[in-house]
This record gives structure tokens, sequence and C-alpha cells, in this order.
């Protein structure tokens, strides 16, 4: 790791190319609360992602079914369809194995309530200065 690696690992360079930190930190220094913000931000990023993917097959399939529903069908389930649906040219379909079940939306909800949480516990442990270094949380709202 280079000069600027902290106490448990975190690459401070890396941090800064990502654009999640500023070069202002490498003169103050990283302090364990921005090690633990960087690292709190990057999980609840990746948790947001996810979130983010469901939004997107359950957006496309509400889509499909007011747009195309005399086309629109699930893949790889059971299901008989008239050959024009299953095979024609503006067939339109999801994988059926892919759709989340309200189980998993809830699941990935909870994460992303945790890594929030999470997340604004970091942003508030930091100083003043630190915070002038490090992009908020893009839910923040300067409480």
């Amino acid at each position: 790791m280079g000069d600027h690696t902290s106490v448990i690992g975190f690459n401070l360079d890396a941090a800064i190319f990502h654009g999640c930190a500023s070069p202002y930190l490498k003169d103050i220094g990283m302090s364990q609360n921005t090690d633990n913000y960087i690292n709190q931000l990057a999980n609840f990023d990746s948790v947001d992602k996810r979130r983010e993917q469901l939004i997107g097959i359950v957006y496309g399939v509400a889509n499909a079914l007011r747009n195309s529903p005399d086309t629109f069908l699930f893949s790889n389930i059971p299901g008989g369809f008239p050959i024009e649906v299953a095979m024609g040219s503006k067939s339109v379909s999801s994988d059926g194995n892919a759709w989340p079940s309200a189980q998993h939306i809830q699941s990935v909800l909870m994460e992303w309530h945790q890594a929030k949480g999470a997340l604004e516990g970091a942003w508030s442990a930091l100083s003043q200065t630190e915070k002038a270094a490090m992009k908020p949380p893009k839910f923040y709202r300067g409480r």
C-alpha cells in the first residue's frame, strides 16, 4: 500500500481517485473516523446499487405489462403462450427466475436502512475539518 494507507488498510489515494475523499486529507491526515466513513460510504453505495437493480427489474416489468401486454412474458418459468408471443420478433420478456420476491425486496431494504444508519453515524463522527474534505452522503441535507 502507498504512503496514505490507514491503520485498517484503506488506501487514501484510491479514495481520492474515486471521488469520495479530497486531496486535502493528505495534508490533515486520516483518522479512524475518516477510514470508517469511507468504508461505510462504500458499503452504502454497494447496497444502494442492489436497491437500484431491484427498481430496474420491477420498473421494466411494470412498463412491459402496461405498454406491451400482448407481447410480454416471463422466460425460464412454465407457461403456455401463443407462438407469436413466445417467439415473435416483438416479444418482450423478463427472466422469471430473476423476479424478486417480497422477502428479497424486504431484505435489501433492511440492509439499505442499516447501511444508511451506519453511514449517518460515521458522518456524524467526523470533525468539521474532515467533513469539509469528504463527499457527504448523497441523502445528506446538512442536518
